[in-house]
C-alpha cells in the first residue's frame, strides 16, 4: 500500500508539472495572438483549463508536500521556472543568443551553422506581438547561415540537455523559436531535480537553501539556454555534497561519497574554469581522510592539478587574456580598481544578484527593450535571505573555527578571481561586472556563517518562506510580462 501511495503521489506531481507547462504555454500563446484575434481564442481556453487544473493540484498536494522542504520546493518552483522559461523573451538573457546558437549547433569551434530564420546577435524581440509572428513561422531547416557568436570557450557538455531536445525537435520540423522555449524548459527541469537532491541532502540550513535557490535571478538563469544553467548546478551540488560529508555521522566515508564529490568537481572543471578555486573548499574534509599516504600525497596532487588547470585554460583560448592580465598586473592598481568598483558598482551588483534586473545588464549599448528592471522586490528578497540564514541556525552547523575561516577565505578569494578575470588593467571602477557571477561564492559564504546556536527565528515554518518567495517571484514575472506587453 505504501508503494502504491508513493507512486500516486509522484504521478500527481508529474501531472501537476505537465498542467503548469501546458497552461502557461497556452497563456503565452494567448498573449501573443490576442492583438489580432482577441482574447476569446482556443489558446485562452487551453490556458484557463490547464491552469485551473494545476491550481487544484497545487492545493491538493500542499497538505503533504509541506512536510518535506524538498517536495515543497518542487511544488513552488515548478510554475516559477516554467514562467521564466516561457515569458522571458528569447535573447533577453545576457549573451543568450550565443548560447542559443550552441544549442542548435553544439560545437565549440567557430563559426557555427544555425537556421537562417533565427535572429542575429543583438537583435531583440521587443513585444509579445512580435514574438507571435516568429512563433507562427514555417521553419525551413535547410536554410542555414554561419555565425561567429558561439561562446566557444564553454564545453559541449554545458549544452547537452537543451541540445538533445533541439536535435529531436529539428527532426520533426518544429519551429525554431518554439524549440528555444522547450530547450529552456529542459534546463529548468534539470535544475528542479538538482534542487530536490540538494535540499534533501543538506544536514542543516534547508530554509536557507530553499530561499537561496528561489532567487529570481538564479531562476531566470536556470530557465534559459545559458551555459550557466549547468555551471551553477555543478558548483552548488559540489558544495552540498561537501557539507553533507563534513557533517555526516560516519567517522569515514564509503568510496561512493568521495566519488560523488569528485564527479561534481570534474563537472565544475569542465563547465566553468573561473569556479575552479571554489573547489579548494574541500580542504575541510582533509581530516576525514584515513590513509596517511593519501594525506601526504594530496597537497602535491592539488598543486599539480592547479598547474594543469592553468595549462588547460590557456589551451582553451584564454592564453592571450591571461598573459595580458599578468603583464598589466600591479597590486596598487588592482586593489584600487577593486575598491572603486565596490564603492561605485556594489549596490548595482547586489541589485542584479537579487533579481533587480531580469534582462540584460543595464548598459548604454544595450537596447532598453531587452532590459527588465524590477523595483523594490529585490530588497525584499535580500531581507528574506538574511532572515532565512538566521532561521537556519542549527547545532549541527558546528564548523570548527579554522573551517569557517577557510570557507570564508575561499569565497572571498573567488570573488577576487572573478573580478580579476574581467579587470584587465582598468585603473578605475569596472562597470561590466554582473551580480549573477557571485551566486556560487555567496552560497558558500552564507553556509560558512550559519550559526550553531538556534535562535527564535527557527520557529518560522518553511511554508512561510515558500509563500513569501512565491509572491516575490510572481511579482517579478508580472513585471517581465508587463515589460514585453
Amino acid at each position: 500500500m505504501l508503494g502504491t501511495s508513493r507512486s500516486l503521489y509522484v504521478a500527481q506531481f508529474l501531472l501537476y508539472g505537465l498542467f503548469v507547462i501546458i497552461g502557461e504555454a497556452g497563456l503565452l500563446a494567448s498573449i501573443c495572438y490576442h492583438y489580432q484575434d482577441g482574447w476569446f481564442t482556443f489558446e485562452t481556453a487551453v490556458a484557463l483549463v490547464f491552469l485551473i487544473a494545476a491550481a487544484a493540484l497545487f492545493f491538493m498536494l500542499w497538505s503533504r508536500a509541506h512536510k518535506k522542504e524538498q517536495t515543497l520546493f518542487i511544488l513552488v518552483a515548478t510554475p516559477l521556472l516554467a514562467g521564466f522559461a516561457l515569458f522571458m523573451m528569447p535573447f533577453a538573457v545576457p549573451d543568450e543568443f550565443t548560447h542559443i546558437n550552441r544549442v542548435f549547433d553544439n560545437r565549440s569551434a567557430c563559426p557555427l551553422t544555425t537556421p537562417a530564420q533565427l535572429l542575429d546577435a543583438y537583435a531583440w524581440i521587443d513585444t509579445y506581438q512580435t514574438l507571435g509572428g516568429f512563433l507562427a513561422l514555417d521553419f525551413d531547416y535547410s536554410l542555414t547561415k554561419e555565425t561567429e557568436f558561439c561562446a566557444s570557450t564553454y564545453s559541449e557538455i554545458n549544452y547537452l540537455p537543451p541540445a538533445l531536445v533541439v536535435a529531436v525537435g529539428k527532426l520533426f520540423g518544429i519551429n525554431g523559436y518554439v524549440l528555444i522555449f522547450v530547450a529552456r524548459l529542459s534546463n529548468a527541469a534539470l535544475y528542479l531535480a538538482a534542487c530536490y537532491w540538494m535540499i534533501g541532502r543538506l544536514p542543516f540550513g534547508k530554509k536557507l537553501a530553499f530561499v537561496f535557490l528561489l532567487n529570481p535571478m538564479l531562476l531566470q538563469q536556470e530557465a534559459s539556454c545559458s551555459a550557466d544553467a549547468l555551471c551553477n548546478i555543478a558548483i552548488l551540488c559540489f558544495f552540498v555534497q561537501l557539507i553533507a560529508m563534513r557533517f555526516g555521522r560516519e567517522s569515514h566515508f564509503p568510496k561512493r561519497e568521495w566519488f560523488v564529490l569528485f564527479a561534481f568537481a570534474v563537472l565544475v572543471a569542465v563547465c566553468k574554469y573561473v569556479y575552479l578555486p571554489l573547489l579548494l573548499s574541500a580542504i575541510i574534509l582533509y581530516p576525514k581522510i584515513r590513509s596517511t599516504a593519501v594525506k601526504k600525497a594530496l597537497p602535491v596532487v592539488i598543486v599539480a592539478l592547479m598547474i594543469g588547470a592553468v595549462a588547460f585554460v590557456v589551451l582553451r583560448g584564454y592564453g592571450d587574456s591571461l598573459s595580458r592580465l599578468l603583464g598589466t598586473f600591479q597590486v596598487d592598481t588592482f586593489f584600487g580598481s577593486l575598491g572603486a568598483t565596490t564603492a561605485q558598482e556594489g549596490v548595482t551588483m547586489l541589485w542584479q544578484f537579487a533579481g533587480g534586473n531580469l534582462g540584460w545588464p543595464y548598459m548604454n549599448y544595450v537596447d532598453a527593450g531587452a532590459t527588465v528592471r524590477v523595483p523594490v522586490v529585490w530588497t525584499v528578497f535580500l531581507a528574506l535571505l538574511v532572515l532565512a540564514a538566521f532561521a537556519s541556525a542549527d547545532e549541527k552547523a558546528a564548523f570548527k573555527r579554522w573551517e569557517r575561516i577557510c570557507l570564508v577565505a575561499v569565497g572571498l578569494f573567488e570573488i577576487i578571481v572573478v573580478f580579476a578575470a574581467l579587470w584587465m588593467g582598468a585603473e578605475g571602477a569596472v562597470t561590466w561586472l554582473q551580480g549573477r557571477y557571485f551566486i556560487p561564492p555567496a552560497f558558500l559564504l552564507l553556509y560558512a556563517l550559519v550559526l550553531s546556536r538556534p535562535t527564535r527565528l527557527d520557529r518560522i515554518p518553511v511554508t512561510a518562506f515558500a509563500v513569501a518567495m512565491l509572491a516575490i517571484n510572481a511579482f517579478s514575472l508580472m513585471t517581465v510580462i508587463r515589460w514585453f506587453w
